[in-house]
């Protein structure tokens, strides 16, 4: 795209998985994507500033979300020196804005891009799936004794002789992991890295410490045994949540019916008791009519009207 630089790299991954969509002959979901993502190098010579570490980050989630299996390549500004003098970096002279900038202004801006894609490498390790993952590198370092070989006249771009050395230390960079010694390694007579038998794959942060080798159908049906017990788990768990529910409707059911049988059996026990109250005045009162004194005054009464 014609944007250059960190800020336009949402745009240009949301591009980039609408294209990979497109594509009809590949069966992309099923097929791993390999990314290779070079910036930097005109965004430091045309600004000298950091990268937009929020648009990268940004830029890595919409390829997260967008291709189904991917492996992303995050490779920074070029820093090219000579094999006598490593740690300056040539470039200085060929960018406008820091030509003028004292000795230490190339290292603190390449501070700058090592802690952003830092930041972006820990994102990524926090949101990767096992079909996605990324590894950066905040700079594409080449070492030679006749580094302006490698540059462009009058230009801080690489000629054909500068791309063989970045594809090739590129490559061997991925082969070996973050052991290679680019100090030492002579670019024009090293050959590309064949991968170890130990560890035949790219290096990366989930594989370096600890990279096992599987056949397919080994790994495949480590694949199926995993999804198995997976498919198990949730069913435990799910049995479990619905005992649960059982548990706790039934101790519901038999709160709610203890407190209505208290409640009725108070309601209707007062009532009784009531009721027996009731009953023994009238019987009392009865027996209060019948008794003799009661009989013998009224005959009396009865004799003195006579």
């Amino acid at each position: 795209m014609a944007e250059a630089g960190s800020k336009f790299m949402p745009a240009q991954a949301t591009e980039l998985v609408k294209r990979i969509k497109q594509l009809k002959d590949v069966d992309t979901r099923n097929t791993w994507t390999l990314v290779i993502i070079t910036i930097g190098t005109e965004e430091i010579c045309n600004n000298c500033t950091g990268p937009d570490t929020g648009a990268l980050i940004k830029a890595m989630d919409i390829l997260n979300r967008g291709i189904h299996k991917a492996f992303i390549v995050l490779v920074g500004p070029i820093h090219i020196s000579s094999s006598f003098q490593q740690q300056e970096n040539l470039m200085k002279t060929r960018c406008p804005c820091s030509r003028q900038q004292p000795d230490g202004f190339m290292q603190s801006l390449s501070t700058k891009w090592a802690n952003s894609f830092a930041e972006v490498q820990s994102h990524v390790q926090n949101v990767k799936r096992k079909t996605f993952s990324a590894l950066t590198l905040p700079f594409l370092t080449l070492h030679s004794r006749y580094p302006y070989s490698l540059f462009i006249p009058n230009k801080p771009l690489l000629n054909r002789r500068g791309h063989n050395y970045a594809a090739k230390w590129l490559w061997n960079r991925l082969i070996s992991g973050p052991n290679y010694n680019f100090s030492k390694a002579v670019l024009s007579q090293d050959a590309y890295f064949c991968p170890s038998l130990g560890c035949p794959y790219f290096r990366t942060p989930d594989n370096f410490n600890n990279c096992e080798i599987l056949t397919h159908s080994s790994a495949e049906q480590l694949r199926v045994s995993k999804e198995k017990e997976l498919e198990q788990d949730l069913g435990v768990s799910k049995f479990g949540s619905k005992n649960s529910e059982v548990y706790l409707t039934t101790l519901a059911i038999m709160g709610i019916a203890f407190l209505s049988v208290i409640t009725f059996g108070t309601i209707f026990y007062k009532r009784s008791k009531k009721g027996t109250e009731v009953a023994l005045m009238l019987y009392m009162e009865l027996e209060d009519c019948s008794s003799p004194n009661i009989i013998t005054k009224q005959a009396m009464l009865v004799d003195a009207n006579q």
